[in-house]
């Protein structure tokens, strides 16, 4: 469906970028020439290729339910985008309690992105909350490696069932 996705995204603990990997690699396996790019590294002139046929990603961990001021920085920076697709993929701090999975909460995040990537021109494709492992200590004791394999096993299965969706050509919300 795309020639061309390019994934930009903030990660400080490597869960948005787990992600974004993740997300790329089934993008490439379908056929599109893809790269996972920082958000502190993009430049647009040499990042966003000028093909109308393009899916743009944007992934990145929430911070106090919304998205990080770096993220809506650089969407408010970027170039007026018409003939783009973009989804919007914002990580939350999922945790797991005993045989229970505690979904993270986003609040504003995605769809924040998402209004600014519409006001650039894109076509919002999808917005996703991703429950990742969380790293937020001052609220839960450490998770050990059976919650974090269980958690990010799940995150998965969520991700490559939506980037899937977005490159059949449907929308997911």
């Amino acid at each position: 469906m795309y020639r061309r996705a390019v994934f930009a995204y903030l990660s400080g603990t490597g869960n948005s970028y787990r992600v974004a990997e993740w997300m790329a690699g089934e993008t490439s396996t379908a056929g599109s020439e893809t790269r996972v790019v920082p958000v502190e590294r993009f430049r647009a002139d040499r990042d966003l290729p000028e093909d109308v046929r393009s899916l743009l990603g944007l992934l990145f961990p929430t911070h106090g339910f919304t998205a990080p001021w770096l993220v809506i920085w650089f969407a408010l920076r970027l170039p007026r985008m018409r003939g783009w697709d973009a989804f919007v993929v914002p990580t939350r701090a999922g945790t797991r309690f005993g045989p229970v999975c505690l979904p993270g909460m986003e609040g504003t995040a995605g769809w924040l992105l998402a209004l600014i990537l519409a006001l650039k021109g894109c076509r919002i494709r999808g917005v996703m909350g991703l429950d990742m492992p969380s790293n937020w200590m001052a609220l839960h004791p450490g998770l050990g490696m059976k919650s974090v394999n269980i958690i990010t096993g799940r995150a998965r299965v969520k991700a490559d069932g939506f980037i899937g969706h977005i490159l059949a050509g449907e929308t997911r919300y």
